[in-house]
């Protein structure tokens, strides 16, 4: 079950990065709302405000280098699903493969993923397993690949 771990960890790092991105638009339109003054009388606020521009900046930076990391996350489990010489789509069938991205990648419920394959959420979690147990008896024969 090595597989699917790995593929619950994408997911969960795709949930994450949904909410860095809103933290950040937040963050942005909080600093875009009102203007800034720079009378006397408020000085010690455009700092504040300035700081808290640079850190939204910072954290963007941090958070581009998180993207980079996650793309090849995903990238690399496309590439187990779909176009490996081995890979899941080809050993078993699309549908397991699709069954996986859609539950995983997607993030979308075994319910809504039973509807787009046309069968029942129990068999999306049977396609699901056949998938990562294939995926973990190969493994040994497969390495991981750079992906630029």
């Amino acid at each position: 079950m090595k597989h699917e771990l790995a593929f619950k960890k994408t997911r969960s790092n795709i949930d994450e990065l949904q909410r860095a991105i809103e933290l950040l638009e937040s963050r942005y339109a909080a600093e875009t709302a009102t203007a800034i003054r720079y009378d006397k009388e408020i000085k010690g606020s455009v700092f504040e405000r300035i700081d808290a521009i640079n850190k939204r900046l910072s954290y963007e930076e941090v958070l581009k280098q998180r993207i980079k990391a996650i793309q090849h996350e995903i990238e690399y489990s496309y590439y187990l699903l779909y176009q490996a010489e081995n890979s899941v789509a080809a050993a078993l069938s699309y549908r397991h493969a699709d069954a996986v991205n859609l539950m995983y990648l997607q993030r979308q419920s075994s319910k809504k993923v039973a509807e787009t394959l046309n069968c029942t959420p129990q068999w999306v979690r049977t396609l699901c397993k056949e998938a990562f147990d294939y995926l973990d008896q190969r493994q040994a024969k497969v390495s991981k690949p750079t992906i630029a």
